[in-house]
């Protein structure tokens, strides 16, 4: 069985004592500032505190990674902790512009479409529909005009939208009726709570670049993916404007519903 090669491997030179570029230049700086360290007028034990804590500083540095680690906590406290969904810094950190016409415009101008995938069961479908599948989605992933995005949430179960759904359906219906229909509708939300169900699901972003005609064709391109998707027998819908404002802020402590309606 062969294996494909990742097109970027990381490999290091080793140059001296098979310490890397890297490693030697935070050798030779903490090294050295242990040295100047040792050299300031102190006496006894307090001596050798500086001049050790500086070596174990440039171990940490060339070998246990530390500036990675350092340069994470300060992004943290620097970065966006606390932002509203309609705040300047929200939409700078997650680099949307706005969202409108059913499409999302980022910082550069470029748009993104998302196409939410209904899933199937692969295991139950028999050999030759397997094979089928298979084939078709691999003419689906070769035949690709543009990079996509396959992104896979888990999320948390919620009754609520499929109940108002069937609520619809029960105007007209007697007290008795209604009244059981809201018990299990409770039942089910109390469940779900307890057992902390969680739920997939799936979607496809459609890119499109900057330009004049981006909007229309992106419109194209999310068609063209919905029929692709169909041919492998993968239903999809492309979200909405009001569906991709929920979809983000869910990424957010305050939901989208709460500060729009001045909660």
């Amino acid at each position: 069985m062969s294996y494909d090669i990742p097109d970027e491997v990381k490999y290091r030179e080793k140059i001296v004592f098979g310490l890397d570029l890297r490693q030697l230049l935070y050798s030779c700086l903490f090294g050295i500032l242990a040295y100047l360290s040792y050299s300031l007028p102190l006496e006894g034990q307090a001596k050798l505190v500086l001049p050790s804590t500086l070596c174990i500083i440039g171990v940490g540095f060339a070998f246990l990674n530390l500036e990675e680690k350092a340069l994470d906590l300060a992004h943290y406290y620097l970065g966006v902790q606390k932002a509203g969904n309609f705040e300047p810094q929200a939409q700078k950190l997650v680099g949307i512009r706005s969202i409108e016409n059913n499409q999302i415009t980022l910082m550069d101008g470029s748009l993104r479409a998302i196409l939410q995938v209904e899933p199937i069961n692969f295991s139950l479908l028999d050999e030759g529909q397997k094979a089928a599948f298979v084939s078709n989605y691999r003419e689906f992933l070769n035949h690709l005009p543009t990079p996509v995005q396959i992104l896979v949430r888990t999320e948390k179960s919620d009754a609520e939208e499929v109940f108002k759904r069937m609520q619809e359906n029960m105007e007209g219906a007697s007290r008795e009726v209604t009244a059981l229909f809201r018990d299990f509708f409770d039942f089910e939300s109390e469940f779900l709570d307890k057992q902390s169900l969680r739920k997939r699901k799936y979607y496809l972003i459609v890119a499109q670049p900057a330009g004049s005609q981006g909007q229309s064709q992106l419109e194209q391109r999310a068609k063209i993916m919905q029929e692709k998707l169909a041919s492998c027998g993968l239903r999809s819908e492309m979200l909405g404007t009001e569906r991709l404002l929920r979809f983000f802020s869910t990424y957010s402590i305050h939901g989208y519903w709460e500060e729009s309606n001045g909660g």
